[in-house]
């Protein structure tokens, strides 16, 4: 059976602190030989998640690619960052960092999510946990 996380943040309300968490899940996934596929809303995001996931330890190196650049060793990288509509390559777990759910979600063997305590995102994030739990989904939330 399928599962949903939910990573909800108590202490803010910026958008982007999601960005460095996301960095610790995909660390602490490829540390456990699983592939991630982030899906962000945007270019913009997708670089500034690209940049953090590059800098975030000096100690360790998590293997990434933006969808579509280096395209000889493409689905080749444990870590994908996308924003396109387009099913991304096989990998088992789907970090959604937009505000849809993405039509191709149902490929995945996990989903995660992180909740940043803006009211707009709380929202957001109920619904999406509504959806997963009707589409039979295993389903478990984290604070941090």
């Amino acid at each position: 059976m399928a599962r949903a996380d939910f990573y909800i943040l108590e202490q803010t309300e910026d958008v982007d602190a999601r960005l460095p968490i996301a960095c610790r899940l995909c660390d602490k996934a490829f540390q456990q030989n699983h592939g991630v596929y982030i899906h962000v809303e945007d270019e913009a995001t997708a670089r500034k998640l690209d940049h953090l996931l590059w800098t975030q330890r000096d100690i360790s190196f998590i293997p990434h690619q933006l969808v579509g650049e280096n395209t000889a060793g493409a689905g080749s990288q444990a870590i994908e960052i996308g924003w396109q509509s387009d099913a991304p390559h096989h990998q088992d777990i789907l970090l959604n960092l937009r505000k849809d759910v993405p039509e191709f979600y149902g490929q995945f063997k996990r989903i995660m999510e992180i909740v940043p305590s803006l009211d707009e995102y709380r929202q957001i994030s109920r619904e999406h946990y509504r959806f997963y739990q009707e589409q039979g989904l295993e389903l478990h939330s984290h604070k941090l």
